[in-house]
């Protein structure tokens, strides 16, 4: 009955499989977050981050941009998944690309040098990459933010950068299944997750909510910190293609 979790570009492949359904909080919640015919809804904020373990790098060594990360010192030193088997690490590639110069021979020339920087390392998931960095496997790393915080307010050994240089809010969706067999309780699961009670303890569990009238935690840098490049749906095209060009990068192409 309902679809909840992984990427939006997930969803922008099977619009045709999905109920449009305008919940009760549409005014409560950034409309960027959803698909303008309202077949999905962000249901939390993803940005990716970088992490890097305090016993191995000093604070003032850590990478504070992406550029940071095509730096010979760490060469081989980087945890970060595979975009073609990860849905995080593919929004990673999305938004690298945007702040990067964009889905164009200059945002993969620096994509290009960074794969050299990866140095034939690549991870099967992102779950692996905030553990990596914290067992001291790795350096650096990429991640999304739930996990980073949570290793983090755990005490692992592990701390986190929002890049200096850009990233950007994705929504993670929720959706409704088209000619599912219980339609009225998927509306009441969408409502519920959506709801303000529900949203206001999003943060309790690392994640960022999608509601305008719900407060961050503390330990998240703010929605209109400079940091955080706009999202647009333009983001979610071509996706085939950008994990195409990914593979022939990794094959030397």
């Amino acid at each position: 009955d309902v679809l909840w979790g992984g990427g939006a570009p997930t969803y922008q492949g099977i619009l045709d499989l999905l109920q449009p359904y305008e919940h009760p909080y549409m005014d409560d919640v950034s409309s960027w977050s959803r698909d303008p015919q309202n077949r999905w809804h962000g249901s939390i904020m993803f940005p990716m981050v970088i992490i890097y373990n305090p016993k191995l790098v000093a604070p003032e060594d850590a990478p504070k941009t992406w550029d940071d990360l095509l730096k010979p010192e760490f060469k081989g030193r980087i945890a970060h998944a595979d975009p073609t088997k990860s849905g995080s690490a593919f929004t990673a590639l999305t938004i690298q690309l945007a702040v990067k110069g964009g889905n164009n021979d200059q945002g993969w020339a620096w994509q290009k040098a960074f794969v050299e920087n990866l140095d034939g390392k690549l991870l099967g998931s992102s779950s692996g990459t905030y553990k990596g960095v914290s067992d001291g496997e790795y350096a650096v790393g990429i991640t999304y933010e739930e996990g980073a915080l949570r290793y983090y307010r755990s005490g692992a050994d592990l701390e986190i950068v929002y890049p200096e240089d850009g990233t950007i809010n994705f929504p993670i969706p929720i959706a409704i299944i088209k000619n599912g067999p219980d339609p009225e309780n998927a509306q009441k699961f969408v409502d519920f997750i959506l709801s303000k009670d529900v949203q206001s303890r999003m943060g309790e569990l690392n994640n960022r909510t999608v509601r305008n009238d719900v407060e961050l935690p503390d330990f998240m840098t703010p929605n209109d910190s400079p940091v955080f490049r706009p999202y647009s749906l333009e983001l979610l095209e071509n996706t085939d293609a950008k994990l195409q060009r990914w593979k022939n990068l990794i094959m030397g192409k």
